[in-house]
């Protein structure tokens, strides 16, 4: 089996800037708001399933009553 190499661009005001390992994104200065952002896209994921889980369990109609929300952010795994 062949390996599969995953390369990584983000753009951003500060440039463009790609990666071949996670590992690299630490140092610099993107970091935090990747980091943002894949913790607000968590959150979304995590809302549509809880909100598809309703709908199957409960039905169209009781699920739309029901707001999802997250109190705080969950927080990342610090290096170190």
């Amino acid at each position: 089996m062949e390996d599969v190499k995953v390369r990584f661009s983000v753009n951003s005001s500060l440039g463009k800037f790609s990666f071949d390992d996670i590992h690299d994104l630490h140092s610099h200065p993107v970091a935090q708001m990747i980091q943002e952002k894949m913790v607000a896209w968590e959150q979304k994921f995590k809302g549509s399933a809880i909100h598809h889980l309703l709908h199957k369990e409960i039905g169209q109609e009781q699920a739309k009553q029901i707001q999802v929300a997250f109190q705080q952010k969950e927080s990342q795994p610090v290096d170190g």
